[in-house]
Formats: structure tokens, sequence, C-alpha cells
């Protein structure tokens, strides 16, 4: 992702999605959408600011799982260094 451009509307809508906690239930997905969630948190920090709760929420879960403990690390580190 450029960090000059802003988001299209398309990655705009898909961010709420990727919040939801079914998709969160497989383990092996987790990985891949933790690298996207941080890719959104870099790009567009400002944007993603509004959806707290819901990251907040990711890491709570991952933490609560003894084999996803690190993935929730991985998504706080980027939400604390990009957004304000």
């Amino acid at each position: 992702m450029n960090p000059s451009a802003q988001l299209s509307a398309a990655y705009q809508n898909l961010f709420p999605v990727l919040l939801t906690p079914a998709l969160w239930d497989r383990i092996s997905t987790v990985p891949a959408i933790v690298k996207l969630l941080e890719s959104y948190l870099r790009k567009a920090p400002a944007t993603m600011q509004t959806h707290t709760t819901g990251v907040l929420g990711v890491f709570q879960k991952l933490l609560s799982n003894r084999t996803t403990e690190t993935q929730a690390f991985a998504l706080l580190r980027p939400f604390l260094i990009y957004v304000p």
C-alpha cells in the first residue's frame, strides 16, 4: 500500500467485515488477516481510529487463545504506533 494515497471505498467497506468475530475463529487464517489489518493501520490510521473498539475486541479474542496470543500482540503493535 502506498502511504501517500487514500483508501478506496472498496477497502473502506471491507474493513468492518474484517472485525467480525466469526472471521477470527479459523486459526489458520489469523496471521494473514492480522497482516492485512496492520496494512490498514499503517495506511489510514485516522480512518481506523473510528474502529478502535473493534480492533481491541479482536486483540482480546486473539489474546484469550494460547495459539493466537502472539498474533494479538502483532496486531496491537501497529495500532499503538500509527493510530493517533
